[in-house]
């Protein structure tokens, strides 16, 4: 026979707890890779490619001499 009502419910919040208890373990985890600074060199590298992005967007002219080194690759 299949569970009641009250067991089905008394599972759930069960499996709820379970789960959420393991998501604030995961967030706690990552706070403390955060602290020791394992997630600092990848930020460094997206801060930098976002400026480099930003100082092309900028730079008409050297966008055109990028589009044109690129296109002139397919010319060969």
């Amino acid at each position: 026979m299949g569970k009641s009502a009250k067991g089905r419910a008394a599972s759930s919040a069960w499996q709820d707890h379970v789960a959420r208890a393991g998501r604030l373990e995961a967030a706690e985890r990552l706070v403390a890779r955060g602290e020791r600074g394992e997630f600092d060199v990848a930020a460094a590298a997206y801060e930098a490619a976002k400026q480099a992005h930003r100082r092309a967007a900028g730079d008409r002219e050297g966008i055109t001499i990028l589009l044109r080194g690129y296109l002139g690759a397919f010319d060969s």
